[in-house]
């Protein structure tokens, strides 16, 4: 009877109540799971916006339309405020602006290739990102805070650069430099395209003269 009591001690299931040990490694699992979830819905989202600025880049062939398509990207994607986009005319080595916004068109100028940030960067071939300290994040056409180089066909055929952000825009984002590659990567082929296209008078004319080239 003795041994039947001693089995029956409700205190005898103390060993199998969690230790505060135990709790704090589950809690710890929980939140490293929570971290985890966390960072794989972002890389998801990331992968989905990338996807959505390629596709916006290449969903016109006429050279206006492509442009806004890279406005788009720099405006609601990457939170620009104020931004240029530069073509180069490789016979007289000059940067031309071709579409920019939040900028005043008075300050804007050719930009002579190797000159300044935005020709050292077109030259170099290599984006260049200031670090922000914080808002206000404001620099100026000379001094912009992002230089992204075009290319096209492994070559530099264009820069962009980024002035200002949005008030609410408290700082670069990974997303960010994911989508300055792809914009270096992206928005000068379709520019060409496009410009390639506003050359034929349509797009059938365009796939003949492609097959003719081709076959030739």
């Amino acid at each position: 009877m003795g041994g039947e009591g001693a089995s029956g001690d409700p205190a005898g299931g103390a060993d199998d109540a969690p230790a505060p040990a135990r709790v704090a490694a589950l809690e710890a699992a929980l939140r490293d799971e929570r971290a985890q979830n966390a960072a794989l819905e972002r890389e998801v989202g990331d992968l989905a916006t990338l996807h959505a600025a390629g596709s916006r880049l290449h969903a016109s062939l006429s050279p206006p339309r492509v442009l806004d398509h890279v406005r788009e990207v720099l405006a609601q994607l990457v939170g620009a405020e104020a931004y240029v986009v530069y073509v180069v005319d490789a016979a007289q080595q000059l940067l031309h602006p071709i579409a920019s916004d939040g900028v005043p068109e008075a300050g804007l100028a050719p930009v002579a290739v190797g000159e300044g940030v935005v020709g050292a960067a077109f030259v170099a071939g290599v984006p260049s990102v200031e670090p922000l300290g914080g808002p206000p994040s404001r620099g100026s056409v000379d001094a912009p805070l992002a230089v992204v180089p075009l290319r096209a066909d492994g070559q530099v055929v264009g820069v962009l650069t980024v002035v200002a952000l949005l008030p609410q825009k408290r700082g670069w984002a990974e997303i960010d430099d994911a989508l300055f590659r792809l914009l270096a990567a992206q928005a000068g082929p379709a520019l060409l395209a496009a410009a390639l296209h506003a050359r034929a008078p349509g797009p059938a004319a365009a796939l003949a003269a492609l097959r003719e080239q081709l076959c030739a």
